[in-house]
């Protein structure tokens, strides 16, 4: 999702460790990376897997890669059904130090109540992450995994431990 964890993943050589294309929109996908992602997942039949923040604008991205955009009429042209959510994942937060976690602000909890009523994300793995969300009240950056003064590649083995384990939301 981030620039920020996308550089980290590249400075370790992630893709040397597992075969894997590393895709970053910045944030919120446009048209054009969703269409490259959607592409490159048909023709080269891989997976895709979206790593994101724990919070309501972390789960929107996921969402639009997966389902597409509801803002734009060409947004449903590159869904990636297959996607898999990677986190992080309420699974993932034993490894934040409870300093790291944020309050969710009413912002976040109007998109959460938005996104829990979304059609496209009612699997019950996916409203299980939302639902856990609006409990604890709180939200979590990939950065979070660092921790102060993690190792600078806490992301990138966290990132493929769970690759490897197959730790997604599908």
């Amino acid at each position: 999702e981030k620039q920020g964890v996308f550089d980290e993943l590249s400075a370790f050589k992630v893709y040397n460790q597992l075969p894997m294309i590393l895709v970053t929109a910045r944030g919120v996908p446009d048209l054009a990376t969703r269409a490259l992602v959607a592409h490159l997942s048909r023709v080269l039949e891989i997976a895709v897997v979206a790593v994101a923040d724990w919070n309501p604008g972390g789960v929107q991205v996921v969402s639009t890669y997966r389902w597409g955009s509801t803002q734009l009429l060409e947004g449903a042209q590159y869904p990636v059904r297959g996607l898999k959510w990677l986190g992080l994942l309420h699974q993932d937060l034993d490894l934040v130090q409870p300093q790291h976690l944020i309050a969710l602000s009413d912002t976040d909890q109007a998109r959460l109540s938005a996104l829990r009523a979304s059609p496209c994300l009612q699997q019950p793995a996916v409203q299980q992450q939302l639902e856990y969300m609006q409990d604890r009240g709180v939200r979590a950056e990939l950065q979070s995994l660092r921790g102060g003064g993690g190792p600078p590649d806490a992301v990138s083995r966290w990132l493929l431990r769970k690759v490897m384990r197959r730790d997604w939301v599908e």
